[in-house]
C-alpha cells in the first residue's frame, strides 16, 4: 500500500496552490475540509501516484534476465474480478480513472496482466474464461503467475508436507523435522569432532577490518574541522595555522604576477578563497610533520 498519511494532516501546503486548512466548527467540535484543502489533497495525491509510477518503471526496466514480484491481497478472487474490468479494453494504456484509484503496485500490474496470454490463472480466478483483448498479443515477455494461500505457507502445513515425504529420508532428518513440528530446539550437528567448526565460526564472527584507521580519514576536510583537529594535538594550532597561511600567501603571490594579495587590504576577500583552498588540501599528518 502506498503511504498517504501526509494527505490526512490537519492542514496541507503546496508550492503552487498554497495553504489548505480545515474549517473547525467550535460549537459542534467538528472539522470540515475546505475547498483549498480538498484541492491540495487531490493534487498531492496525483503527485504521489506519479512518483510511485516512476519507482515502478525503474523497478520493471532494470532486470536483465528475470524479475520476481511478490504481493499480498485479502481476497484474491475479488481482486481478480476488479482487475478483469479492463481485460477487453483495446487500448494499451490503462484508463486514467483506474490509475488514479491505485493504492498499491498490484492495482496497476494486475489489470495490465489480465490481457496477457500468460495470465490465464488470473482470468480463471475472476471467473472469466472467455476471450480477452489482443493488445498484448505481440508482447514478448513471459510471466509465471502463482497464487499461494496463507494456509500453504503456515508452519503446520510445511511440516506436515515434509513429513509426508519420509521415503528416503534419514533418521536424523526425521528427528529434526519432528523437533520443528513440536517447536523444540533442533540439534544440527553432533557434539563430537566439532572443535574446528566452532573455531571457524568464531573466526568469521570476530573478524575485523585490518585497515580500520583508513576509514577514519576524510576525503576532504574543511578549515573548521582542520582547526579542531589541530586543537587536539600537542603543538599550538593557531601558530601553525598562521605559518601555513603565510606560506600559502607567499606561494600565491609568487605564482600570480602583477597581483598583490598581501599589501592591498581591500582585496582580503579575494585572498580568502585561494587561502582556504590551500588549507583544505593540506593533510593533518603533513601539518604535524612540518611543525
Amino acid at each position: 500500500m502506498f503511504n498517504q498519511q501526509d494527505l490526512n494532516a490537519p492542514f496541507l501546503m503546496h508550492k503552487e496552490l498554497g495553504f489548505g486548512p480545515r474549517f473547525v466548527d467550535r460549537e459542534n467540535r467538528v472539522a470540515y475540509p475546505t475547498l483549498a484543502n480538498l484541492a491540495i489533497r487531490r493534487r498531492a495525491q496525483f503527485e504521489l501516484l506519479a512518483e510511485e509510477m516512476r519507482v515502478l518503471y525503474v523497478a520493471l526496466t532494470r532486470p536483465k534476465e528475470k524479475m520476481i514480484l511478490l504481493g499480498t491481497v485479502k481476497d484474491a478472487s475479488k481482486k481478480a474480478l476488479a482487475w478483469s474490468q479492463v481485460k477487453d479494453s483495446p487500448e494499451l494504456a490503462l484508463p486514467d480513472y483506474l490509475l488514479a484509484a491505485g493504492r498499491s503496485y498490484l492495482d496497476w500490474i494486475g489489470p495490465s496482466l489480465m490481457r496477457h496470454r500468460d495470465a490465464a490463472v488470473l482470468r480463471e480466478l475472476a471467473g472469466n474464461h472467455d476471450s480477452f483483448s489482443s493488445c498484448l498479443a505481440d508482447d514478448e515477455s513471459r510471466w509465471g503467475i502463482s497464487i499461494i494461500s496463507a494456509d500453504q505457507v503456515s508452519r503446520e502445513h510445511v511440516v506436515n508436507q515434509t513429513l509426508g515425504e519420509e521415503e528416503g529420508m534419514t533418521d536424523t532428518r526425521k528427528e529434526r523435522i519432528a523437533a520443528l513440528k513440536a517447536v523444540q530446539p533442533v540439534q544440527l550437528i553432533s557434539e563430537e569432532g566439532t572443535d574446528w567448526l566452532v573455531s571457524e565460526i568464531d573466526n568469521r564472527l570476530s573478524w575485523t577490518y585490518p585497515h580500520e584507521a583508513a576509514t577514519q580519514v576524510a576525503a576532504s576536510t574543511s578549515v573548521t574541522e582542520l582547526k579542531t583537529l589541530l586543537a587536539m594535538q600537542e603543538h599550538q594550532p593557531f601558530q601553525v595555522m598562521e605559518e601555513l597561511e603565510e606560506h600559502a600567501e607567499t606561494l600565491l603571490v609568487q605564482s600570480t604576477p602583477g597581483t598583490n594579495y598581501i599589501e592591498d587590504e581591500a582585496v582580503h576577500g579575494q585572498r580568502g578563497l585561494p587561502v582556504n583552498s590551500a588549507r583544505k588540501r593540506l593533510h593533518q599528518d603533513q601539518i604535524g610533520i612540518s611543525r
